[in-house]
């Protein structure tokens, strides 16, 4: 397509349920210069009728189809397809802000940068979204906590195709993350859009919130790659350290949750991948909520702390001491 200023990359994969707000909000507004180019993930629901629908109604829509190979692939490809300066990587459940569009086609012919940043507001799947499809939706705390998220930012197409940075395909968390830090050391110019331009749905995910063996070894590769990417310079050290740290903070802790000749071979395999022990570079503190009773404030600080030796030591003995306690002193909530 000629002249395409911004391509919208939406990689989608059974969300049928959710399609057409997103790409409704895209298409309701003025699209001069802009490309929406949706990547079908081996969808198993009408996620791919959907899309043939929408090509076959819009001009400026694109539908690719590829077997199963996750996010990361599915984005991959639409970035080998994309023909804009500018990338824009939209989630099919989650939608734009209404009118956003012009003011940020505007502001990319206007000012040129690298990358331009985007206020979200997360909202709870379930609710009725109406009220964000109007104009001028004010931001709230969201708009902090997700600010350097890959959603929030559109980035430059010639940085990204001029130093091959793609998602890494191996991974199937924060592969976002780990794509925005290889970005971030080119960019020499960023702009801003002062008004809430992203809808970010919150979902249940049994990845991210079961303490499964698929989910410790999602976090354990992921935090390899990173620490591999730091130490070969291909993201910055304290970058890759701190995501390698976070996540193992995970690990560890579930494993300090289990018996320990259950937990016993996955750490000796861990000392051996030089997973386990980390340094957290400087300032490492991971941004939870902090419990107000006491016992769950330490736990928390331990769980944060027990990619270390001592505290993952630390963390075991402290389990010990609240199993002894809700056993023989009170009768109270699991905390472990």
């Amino acid at each position: 397509m000629e002249g395409i200023l911004l391509s919208i990359i939406i990689p989608v994969f059974n969300t049928e349920k959710y399609l057409h707000e997103c790409l409704d909000s895209v298409l309701s507004q003025p699209t001069e210069g802009v490309e929406v180019v949706c990547a079908d993930d081996g969808s198993t629901d009408r996620s791919l009728q959907t899309l043939l629908q929408y090509t076959g109604e819009y001009q400026n829509v694109r539908a690719l189809h590829q077997e199963n190979r996750g996010v990361s692939a599915a984005r991959n490809l639409g970035i080998g397809n994309a023909a804009g300066r500018y990338l824009w990587f939209v989630d099919s459940d989650d939608f734009i802000g209404a009118g956003c569009l012009p003011e940020i086609v505007d502001v990319l012919k206007r000012e040129s940068p690298d990358l331009l940043r985007v206020k979200p507001l997360a909202f709870t799947d379930g609710e009725d979204t109406a009220r964000y499809h109007l104009p001028d939706v004010p931001a709230d705390e969201s708009a902090g906590a997700y600010a350097d998220w890959l959603w929030t930012t559109v980035l430059s197409k010639e940085i990204i195709d001029g130093h091959n940075i793609r998602f890494h395909e191996q991974i199937s968390l924060a592969e976002d993350c780990l794509f925005g830090s290889m970005f971030k050391p080119y960019v020499k110019k960023e702009s801003s859009l002062d008004r809430v331009a992203y809808f970010y749905r919150r979902r249940e995910n049994s990845l991210s919130t079961t303490d499964t063996d698929k989910k410790i070894g999602s976090m354990i590769r992921t935090s390899a790659v990173f620490l591999e990417y730091a130490k070969a310079g291909k993201i910055g050290y304290d970058s890759g350290m701190y995501e390698a740290c976070f996540f193992m903070s995970s690990v560890m802790a579930s494993l300090a949750h289990r018996p320990h000749a259950e937990s016993a071979a996955r750490i000796k395999e861990l000392k051996r991948q030089g997973l386990f022990p980390l340094s957290a570079p400087d300032g490492f503190e991971p941004a939870y909520p902090k419990p107000q009773n006491f016992d769950d404030r330490v736990l928390t600080r331990l769980k944060f702390r027990s990619f270390t030796r001592s505290g993952y030591l630390s963390l075991r003995i402290f389990r010990l001491y609240l199993k002894i306690k809700r056993r023989f002193f009170m009768n109270h909530d699991e905390r472990c």
